[in-house]
C-alpha cells in the first residue's frame, strides 16, 4: 500500500535529480520540471492501478459472499447479530 511519504519522497527525489542534472548541464529548469512532472504523473498512474486492483478484488469477494449467502441473494434484511459483526452496516 502506498503512503504519503512514499509519494512525496519519490517526487522530491525526482526534483533533486532534475536539479542536479540542470546544475551540471546548465539547463535550469528543464530537467527539474520535467522529472518532477514525470514523477507526479507516474505516481498518479500507479496509485490509480493499485486502487483499481484493490477494488476489483473487493468486488469479487463481495460477489463470492453473495453467491454463498442465501439472504444476500433474496434481499432479506440483515439480522441484528450479523449487522453487529460488520462495521458500518445498517439494518434494513
Amino acid at each position: 500500500m502506498f503512503t504519503g511519504v512514499e509519494i512525496v519522497g519519490t517526487i522530491v527525489v525526482a526534483f533533486l535529480i532534475g536539479w542536479a542534472l540542470d546544475s551540471w548541464l546548465n539547463t535550469t529548469p528543464l530537467f527539474m520540471v520535467g522529472l518532477t512532472v514525470l514523477a507526479v504523473v507516474a505516481k498518479a498512474v500507479v496509485s490509480w492501478y493499485t486502487y483499481d486492483a484493490q477494488m476489483r478484488a473487493h468486488e469479487a469477494e463481495l460477489r463470492r459472499a453473495d453467491a454463498t449467502d442465501p439472504a444476500a441473494r433474496t434481499g432479506e434484511p440483515m439480522s441484528e447479530a450479523t449487522a453487529a459483526e460488520l462495521p458500518g452496516a445498517r439494518l434494513s
